[in-house]
């Protein structure tokens, strides 16, 4: 008779490579003494058990000494401002919303770097300050060009007469989709090696917080398109608001549904808000990592966002050819 495994086991088995990698890989190895004193009596079954990960956290940290406690609330305190960090350093959901009417990839991507960036600190590139850089008749010119996006402002067309356009653009996709990865990654190193005081052998909670990030920028996309209308055609709106490229010369945008975009924009925001919150009660309550290691998480988080905040500027510049920005 073959033998049966209960639901119980299986799950047991399934998380216990990564219950034991919370106690097995440390980023510092300042709990490593109490780590293997709490797990010296233990069996191997007994370590990998999920509910057995909040009784060897509680004895780790009862064999620290009041030094090795104060880096590690140290690093605690530092994880707690990554979700600040990001927010103040992003671009915003408007200039995401304008790069995705010409690149929607793109601004996927930037979404993955830019996580809860509605906030009133960031300021957004606005097309009317862009033309005082320009002379009378080149903004009466861009007046003609420019895509209505309701609320998230407006967007003009990509100057595609520029002969490095599509090697600059390929590089601004490479640069985002590596700094996508280099968040992904260390959202999920963090969650794995870290251990979260009230929820001790999960590692998901951190990921969760970028998925969050992701899932606000698909429903702005989605509202915004919700929201306009192909007035050259109005009966194509099944198809005209769905193209990928909402700048092409084919589609005459006109903001169809005023109301439902300013609620729907409230509602982004509202979800802004709650990832932004939801962040930093997750990364404030991560333990188990040094004051050092904190920091130089805090670096990579912020790092990121900086970089592909100023690529946001460039791709929005350079759909004004004649600006500055």
């Amino acid at each position: 008779m073959a033998p049966q495994i209960d639901i119980q086991t299986l799950f047991v088995l399934s998380f216990a490579r990564s219950v034991y990698a919370k106690f097995s890989v440390v980023y510092q190895g300042i709990a490593t003494a109490g780590r293997d004193t709490c797990t010296l009596n233990l069996t191997q079954y007994q370590i990998e058990k999920p509910s057995s990960c909040g009784a060897i956290f509680r004895c780790i940290l009862t064999e620290l000494d009041n030094y090795d406690q104060a880096i590690l609330s140290s690093g605690n305190a530092i994880l707690g401002f990554i979700p600040t960090v990001v927010t103040l350093l992003s671009a915003t959901d408007d200039d995401l919303l304008r790069i995705h009417a010409e690149y929607p990839i793109l601004a996927f991507l930037l979404s993955i770097t830019n996580i809860s960036t509605t906030n009133p600190y960031t300021r957004t590139i606005r097309p009317v300050e862009i033309k005082r850089l320009t002379d009378t008749e080149t903004a009466s010119s861009l007046d003609a060009q420019q895509k209505d996006l309701g609320p998230h402002n407006h967007i003009i067309p990509l100057n595609r007469n520029s002969s490095d356009s599509h090697a600059t653009i390929i590089v601004y996709h490479l640069t985002a989709l590596a700094g996508a990865a280099v968040v992904i990654w260390q959202t999920i190193d963090l969650g794995q090696k870290a251990v979260l005081t009230w929820a001790c052998w999960t590692e998901f909670y951190p990921a969760l917080w970028v998925l969050l990030g992701t899932l606000q920028h698909i429903l702005a996309v989605c509202c915004l398109r919700l929201s306009l209308r192909d007035s050259a055609d109005p009966r194509n709106t099944s198809l005209g608001i769905w193209q990928p490229q909402l700048t092409t010369a084919k589609l005459d945008l006109e903001l169809a549904h005023p109301k439902f975009a300013h609620w729907a924009k409230a509602c982004v925001e509202l979800l802004s808000n709650v990832t932004f919150l939801y962040g930093t009660v997750v990364f404030s309550s991560l333990s188990l990592v040094s004051g050092v290691n904190a920091i130089k998480v805090l670096v990579v988080y912020g790092f990121v966002p900086v970089f592909t905040r100023i690529m946001a500027a460039m791709v929005i510049g350079r759909q004004y050819p004649t600006s500055r920005i």
